[in-house]
C-alpha cells in the first residue's frame, strides 16, 4: 500500500509495512525509505533511508522534516522506532525506540505554552 503525503515544495512517497497487506507476509523481500518528489516535474529527487520499512509518516510544514514509525520486523516484533529524519541531508537527526506494538503518528500545529516539558513517558492503553 503507498502513501503519499506533501510538504514544503515536494511530494514524499512510501510504501507502508506492518499492515495486514504487508508484502512481507508474503516472503518477497522489499526495499522501503521515502521517495522526495519535485510535484511539478513528477522528478524523484531522492530517495532517503532506503532500508528503513516505515508504518506511518508525517512530514513537517516545511517539508524539511519527516517523523516517521519504524515498523521493525514483520509482525511488529520490534524493534519499532519513532524517527525524525532531515529530508535534505537524507539523515536520521533523533530517534527514539518505543515498545513492541502497532503505532500511529500524526502531526499538527501545537502551541508553544501547551507543549510538554520534561521526561515523558509512554504507557500502554487499558484493555477493552
Amino acid at each position: 500500500m503507498l502513501e503519499l503525503l506533501t510538504g514544503g515544495s515536494h511530494v514524499f512517497l512510501f510504501e507502508m509495512f506492518g499492515h495486514k497487506l504487508d508484502p512481507r507476509r508474503r516472503g518477497v523481500t522489499v526495499g522501503g525509505g521515502v521517495f522526495v518528489i519535485n510535484p511539478s516535474s513528477g522528478e524523484v529527487i531522492s530517495h532517503v533511508m532506503p532500508a528503513i520499512q516505515f508504518s506511518r509518516l508525517a512530514v513537517s510544514g516545511d517539508g524539511r522534516n519527516l517523523y516517521g514509525i519504524d515498523s521493525g520486523q514483520l509482525e511488529w516484533k520490534g524493534p519499532i522506532r519513532l524517527l525524525k529524519l532531515d529530508t535534505e541531508r537524507g539523515s536520521i537527526v533523533a530517534q527514539r525506540t518505543l515498545d513492541t506494538d502497532v503505532w500511529f503518528i500524526a502531526a499538527a500545529r501545537v502551541p508553544r505554552l501547551l507543549v510538554p516539558r520534561g521526561v515523558l513517558d509512554t504507557s500502554p492503553c487499558p484493555a477493552h
